[in-house]
């Protein structure tokens, strides 16, 4: 067949002189290197598989909601957001809502053995159903709107304590000093924290300074430290479920035991937790914005500060590839002449020097009686 016929064959011929070639040179171990087709195909293969196991977890990922990074809910209605499943979600994908909500509303008799499935562990006995009811009247007692409101008013109304603690992982045993702890490469002094190592205050008289104190001490773990939520929240909590819901209707003991079970099971893992974030998280804000108002005062009485009085003053803002900064300013504050020098650099010395000199000498008048 002639090169003529075949409309390739001059680059077929061309490609295969190419890999023919006895002087291309081959790798120190003496074996031709692999085609990069082999690898491309590799990376293929891994990324479809990647794509598959993404699109299998889709599901799971439906359902959650996203919380911003380094920052904790704070707020007691955003109780609902959460990363995963919450335990009443999984209790209501197993059927567990529609005797949860009869028991809460006592609209009929519910017989929680009718819904054990012995093929599936989550609801294999009666007491994993009434984990899983319970669960479910927990979560809507923490999401309630008139629940909420009574929390913010009993927020206002009682005083909770915060103590602090030496950390146990740094606590040491007393025949030792005190010795500095390496943190991220910098020492740290733990005395500076002596006087949190055993103490307590109300939220609401300890210091903006305090605050920050005890952050500081708790991020480098060297203190511990813990909102006590008085009883009389949870006395309160439970004594307004139980008039809203345990008053429904006819009575009934094991109903009862029920609802208690699921008011204290919402207090104290939904509740009560959230509240104590929502306490620290105050005390973050209220002491970072002192700090900040603190910084801003001492900073405007630097900015407004006159010059040397009666002194003319030439200012020199140091700087490497922007320059330094001049400004030349008269006895009363006045602005007179401003420029950029290059101090760092070889060439042009001369010139800076010169303009720096003319600078003087463009108002010598105000000078020539302090130099």
């Amino acid at each position: 067949m002639n090169n003529n016929d075949d409309p390739g064959g001059s680059k077929n011929m061309k490609k295969r002189k190419i890999k023919e070639d006895p002087k291309r040179t081959l790798p120190r171990n003496g074996k031709p290197k692999k085609e990069k087709n082999v690898t491309v195909k590799r990376v293929i293969k891994k990324t479809v598989k990647k794509e598959v196991i993404n699109n299998e977890n889709d599901d799971e990922f439906q359902n959650t909601t996203k919380v911003s990074d380094g920052k904790k809910q704070t707020n007691i209605e955003n109780i609902s957001n959460s990363r995963k499943k919450n335990t009443a979600e999984r209790a209501k994908e197993l059927g567990l809502e529609e005797p949860a909500m009869a028991i809460l509303n006592n609209t009929n008799n519910v017989n929680l053995a009718d819904y054990i499935v012995a093929d599936k562990k989550e609801i294999a006995k009666i007491e994993d159903v009434e984990k899983g009811v319970i669960h479910i009247m927990a979560y809507i007692f923490a999401t309630d709107t008139d629940v909420l409101s009574h929390l913010r008013q009993l927020r206002s109304e009682v005083n909770f304590i915060l103590e602090t603690k030496k950390s146990a992982s740094k606590s040491e045993s007393k025949a030792k000093p005190a010795v500095k702890k390496e943190t991220k490469g910098k020492p740290i002094d733990e005395s500076k924290f002596e006087n949190y190592f055993d103490y307590k205050i109300p939220v609401k008289y300890v210091k903006p300074h305090q605050i920050l104190a005890i952050n500081r001490g708790e991020n480098n773990k060297i203190l511990s430290v813990k909102i006590v939520v008085p009883d009389f929240v949870f006395n309160k909590f439970h004594q307004f479920c139980s008039n809203k819901w345990i008053k429904k209707g006819n009575w009934d003991v094991n109903r009862k035991r029920i609802i208690d079970d699921a008011i204290k099971d919402s207090y104290n893992r939904l509740v009560q937790p959230l509240i104590i974030r929502e306490i620290r998280s105050e005390l973050k804000s209220k002491a970072e914005k002192a700090s900040c108002d603190v910084f801003s005062t001492n900073l405007k009485q630097l900015l407004l500060t006159a010059p040397l009085k009666g002194k003319p003053i030439l200012a020199i803002d140091p700087g490497y590839s922007n320059g330094c900064k001049l400004a030349l300013v008269s006895q009363t504050g006045s602005l007179l002449s401003y420029n950029v020098i290059y101090l760092l650099k070889t060439k042009g010395q001369m010139e800076y020097a010169e303009l720096l000199k003319t600078m003087l000498d463009e108002h010598k008048y105000g000078f020539e009686k302090h130099f």
